[in-house]
This record gives structure tokens, C-alpha cells and sequence, in this order.
């Protein structure tokens, strides 16, 4: 049990230490000077031998790093390039109201558990069929932020309930207002909720929730980052998405920073939930879909099935309009559904259809690109894993491990910060982004078949985040339409045609769970349990730290 927990705590540290040299070493990769990453002034001398002298610019890195970490540890993080305030004052703020968003949350997932309480009591052989157990997984992973958004333009615009358009000038007190709270609260609450029921069938339902739910922390963080973003709650994600935006090195730290601690530690209250319940627990931290589906065949066909959906939609889209997706037509600007615009026109008379199709044509293959880039360079790391001597073996795994302090959208934004001036940016930071999640997919296990198919979570991870950077604009605007550009055009003008919004956002998700659905096409680990032996590599316990725990507890249940 010691040894257990020994490994555990020092793999979180390993988390932490990696988190820090991450945003440390953040301003010395990116392009130009250090020094000119912090100054507001560039030509005030006063300022730049301040700077100096507080980060040691002119010692050695490690005394740079050990005099950046003290001024960590002590509080004194900057001040922002663009408002002189302290960085640590505003983004603990934020982090305040992030967490008063999340205490929402809990109180509208404690109404889901309520909710189901009273339906177990009023049928209490209720189970969950197979077409529960899909919807389950739909809302599970369901991009959080999307529906937000959708709600939010519905309720303003399309159901006149024009109190919701003060949100842009979104006010603290309104974090205790039921109305303003409950928007956000219902939809961050889906992904939790949705677990729950799935575990809610079977025994040891507490312990399969923090199992199931663990994969799926790093989804819902952004969910919750991005809801802040779109419905101007001046949270963490907003400040740090914001701070990003602007290049504002001393805030974007401290927002990856926070985001990186509020990670780890909920990381670990899950992996305290789960192992406080003993029994005949999944030995497994995949998806709970993966538990939830026992049909791995059909669901491999199926899954197949919709991605050849999306590949022809990709290949064939221009010749299912009629109308080309950059033509202007100026005197039919923002019309309504009709038989010659089936979607309507946007701001600028472009049928909205065909761009909404010309989208499957920029996101599916940059998606399959990253899948294939991402993936080689994982099994890659994964043959120099067992063809390495022993120490180097054990660094590569340190450095996963370390990796893993950041989920992939904040990994994925720090590495675009530094490719960003290269011409295949994007693409470049989600390849690098998200091969620590290959390597972890790629090193476990299962056969090979379900480990590549698993690597089709990179492709929906893909899709996700090009889409978010496009809504964001923090990739400048191409001329092929993108679903995350349509989708911010479509916040302007919803209220004069909603299917500016509703139709990229439609085609986004469902492109975001036919991936998915590929993704967790697995057999059940109840039928099959993992080799008991395999769980002393290094790879394995960093994917799934609570592994070790679990076999203590039954090796001492043996023993007994």
C-alpha cells in the first residue's frame, strides 16, 4: 500500500515540476526577446532593469528558474504588458469565480442525482438500454460550450428573453443569481450527469464515476473555460483566453498556472473517490462508454460507418449545392430557410449550406493529418520506450508523465504560442499537442486493433480545437469557409437568421462524436481485465495511476 501511494504522489509531482518548467521555459521558446515578452514599454529603461533584476534575466536558467519559481511561491507573479495590475490578483479573482461556476454546477448535478434517486424508487428494476446508453455518451462528450452558445441565442433572440443580453456586461453579483447561473450550470452539469446514470446500472456506482469521469477531466475544464468565453463570465477561462489573445505573457503564465493546479487537483480528488470504494471495481480509467457498449463489433462497423459519412461529404461537397460557398450575393443578405437558400444567407448574401458542407472539406482532412502525424510520432516514442537502455527508457516516461500537468487544449495552445510563426502553425501545435495522449493510447494492453482505433480521440480532439481557434480568431481568417469562423459570424447575426449558428455548430458535433464513437468501440473490461503483470510498466501507471491501487487492495483482500 506505501509503495502504492509512494509511486502515485511522486508521479503528481512529476505533474507539478513539469507544469512549472512548462510556463517557465514558455517566453525563452517563443520568437524574440525574453525581455521585450514582458516589457509594456519596450523603450523604458527603467522598466527593463527592474524586469531584470526581479527574474535574473542576466544569470544562469537554473538560477533564473529557481528565482521565477520563489516569486511564484511568494505571490509576486507581474504585472500585466496592457493594465497595470498585478497578474496574481486577477487571475486568483478569476479563479474565484471559475470555482463559484463549478459550485453551481455540483448543485445542478446534485439535482440530476435527486432526479434519479426518485426514478430508481419508482422503478427500481429500471436499466438502461442500448439506446439510453448511446445518448449518454452523445451528452458525455458533448462540446459544452456549443450548447451554451445555442441556449444562450435561443433565449435572446428566438424566445425574447431579453434579460439574458445583459450577460456581455456580465456583473459579479450575477454569479449568485439563480437566473444568470443556471444557463451555465444545466450544461456543464451534462457531461458529470451523464456518467453518473451510465454507473448508476451497476455496483460500486461512486467509484465507477470517478473512473469513468477521470478521461474526460481534461474535456470538461475546457467546456468550462469556454462557457465562460462565449457567455462573458469573467472567470478564468475569460482572463486567460483573453490574456492569450493579446499575447500577455505575465497573465497568460498565471492562467496556466491556475488552470494547470485546478487540473491536478481535481485529478486527485477523483483518484480519491476511487479508491475509497473497494470491490469489484473496473480495473480501467477508459471511457465510460468503453463499459457502457458490449458490442464491440457492431460499434466498430458503425463507427466506420459515419466516418465514411464524413470522408464523402468531405470529397463530394461542392457537387451538393448548387450554390459556391464564397460567392456574395448582395441583394440576399440574411435570408430565412427557403427553397432557393434551403439554410438561408449570412451578412454577406453566401449560402449557408454550402458552407457548411465546405467545411467538412477544411476540417476532416486536417483531422485525419493530425490522427496519422500525431500517432506515428507516439509509436515512435513508444519503440524508443522498449529499445532504450533502462535509465532512458525511465526519462521517457518522466517526461510523459511531466506532460500530463497541462490538458491537451492548454498543451496545444503553449506550443502554438511557439510555432506561431510558421505557416502550418495550427497544425504543427495540435501534432505536438497531442502526442502524449498517442504515446498514452499506444501504450497499453489492449490489442493493436483497439489501440489505433482509440487514436481516433485525436481526430476528434482535432476537430474541436481548429474549431475553437477559428471562434477565438486567433488563426486569422482564411477564404475556405470553417465551421469555427461560420460559428462566430453566426453570434452576430443569429437574430435575423439562427441557421448562421445552428448549422456549423450541427456539423461540428456530429463530426465531433462520429470520431469519438470510433474511439471508444472496445470490449467491455468486464469481460476482459488486463493483464495483472503489465501494470509494473512505467507507461501504464502514468495512464492510469489508479491501477496500482487497485491491485494492492486485492493483493491484501488475497492475502487475508
Amino acid at each position: 500500500m506505501c509503495i502504492g501511494r509512494l509511486h502515485y504522489w511522486s508521479l503528481k509531482c512529476l505533474s507539478l515540476v513539469g507544469l512549472t518548467l512548462v510556463v517557465f521555459a514558455l517566453p525563452y521558446l517563443m520568437p524574440g526577446s525574453t525581455l521585450a515578452l514582458y516589457v509594456a514599454w519596450p523603450d523604458d529603461r527603467v522598466q527593463q532593469a527592474q524586469l531584470v533584476a526581479d527574474y535574473a534575466l542576466d544569470r544562469p536558467l537554473p538560477h533564473q528558474y529557481g528565482r521565477w519559481l520563489w516569486r511564484i511561491i511568494t505571490g509576486e507573479w507581474g504585472q500585466s504588458r496592457f493594465y497595470p495590475r498585478s497578474v496574481a490578483l486577477d487571475v486568483w479573482a478569476a479563479t474565484g469565480r471559475t470555482l463559484v461556476l463549478l459550485a453551481w454546477t455540483a448543485s445542478a448535478f446534485g439535482l440530476c442525482l435527486l432526479g434519479q434517486r426518485g426514478w430508481r424508487r419508482w422503478r427500481p428494476r429500471a436499466k438502461p438500454n442500448s439506446g439510453c446508453l448511446t445518448l449518454l455518451t452523445f451528452l458525455a462528450i458533448l462540446p459544452g460550450f456549443i450548447v451554451a452558445l445555442v441556449g444562450r441565442e435561443t433565449l435572446v433572440w428566438q424566445l425574447g428573453w431579453l434579460s439574458m443580453a445583459h450577460l456581455p456586461t456580465f456583473a459579479p453579483m450575477y454569479s449568485f443569481n439563480p437566473l444568470y447561473m443556471l444557463l451555465p450550470a444545466a450544461v456543464l452539469a451534462l457531461t458529470p450527469s451523464a456518467i453518473w446514470l451510465a454507473a448508476a446500472s451497476a455496483a460500486e456506482t461512486r467509484q465507477r464515476f470517478a473512473l469513468w469521469f477521470r478521461p474526460l477531466l481534461g474535456h470538461f475544464l475546457v467546456q468550462v473555460f469556454l462557457t465562460e468565453q462565449v457567455l462573458s463570465m469573467p472567470g478564468l477561462g475569460m482572463v486567460g483566453l483573453a490574456a492569450f489573445k493579446r499575447r500577455d505573457i505575465p497573465l497568460v503564465q498565471g492562467f496556466f498556472l491556475c488552470a494547470g493546479m485546478l487540473y491536478l487537483v481535481l485529478q486527485i480528488v477523483l483518484d480519491w473517490q476511487a479508491r475509497r470504494q473497494q470491490g469489484n471495481a473496473p480495473q480501467t480509467a477508459l471511457a465510460f462508454a468503453a463499459i457502457a457498449r458490449p458490442h464491440s463489433h457492431h460499434r466498430l462497423y458503425s463507427g466506420l460507418y459515419w466516418l465514411a459519412i464524413l470522408i464523402a461529404l468531405a470529397i463530394w461537397a461542392p457537387q451538393l449545392s448548387s450554390h459556391d460557398p464564397t460567392d456574395i450575393h448582395s441583394s440576399d443578405q440574411l435570408l430565412y430557410p427557403g427553397y432557393r437558400y434551403l439554410l438561408g444567407t449570412d451578412f454577406l448574401g453566401r449560402d449557408v449550406l454550402s458552407r457548411t458542407l465546405e467545411g467538412f472539406r477544411s476540417s476532416i482532412p486536417r483531422a485525419f493529418l493530425v490522427v496519422g502525424c500525431a500517432g506515428g510520432l507516439g509509436g515512435v516514442l513508444l519503440g524508443l520506450h522498449y529499445l532504450l537502455p533502462h535509465a532512458l527508457r525511465w526519462g521517457v516516461g518522466v517526461g510523459i508523465a511531466m506532460l500530463q500537468a497541462l490538458p491537451l487544449f492548454l498543451l496545444t495552445f503553449v506550443v502554438f504560442l511557439i510555432v506561431e510563426s510558421h505557416a502550418w502553425a495550427l497544425e504543427i501545435a495540435l501534432v505536438i499537442g497531442c502526442t502524449p495522449l498517442a504515446y498514452q493510447l499506444l501504450a497499453t494492453s489492449e490489442p493493436w486493433r483497439d489501440r489505433m482505433l482509440s487514436l481516433a480521440q485525436i481526430g476528434a480532439h482535432a476537430l474541436l480545437i481548429t474549431a475553437v481557434f477559428r471562434l477565438l480568431n486567433i488563426v486569422s481568417d482564411s477564404s475556405i469557409p470553417t465551421w469555427g469562423a461560420d460559428i462566430r459570424f453566426g453570434m452576430r447575426y443569429s437574430q435575423s437568421n439562427v441557421w448562421l449558428l445552428l448549422a456549423p455548430s450541427l456539423a461540428l458535433i456530429w463530426s465531433y462524436y462520429s470520431f469519438y464513437r470510433l474511439a471508444h468501440t472496445l470490449p467491455t473490461t468486464e469481460a476482459k481485465q488486463p493483464d495483472p503483470d503489465y501494470d509494473h510498466d512505467q507507461t501504464n501507471h502514468m495512464r492510469h495511476p489508479e491501477w496500482a491501487e487497485v491491485k494492492i487492495i486485492r493483493s491484501k483482500e488475497g492475502g487475508e
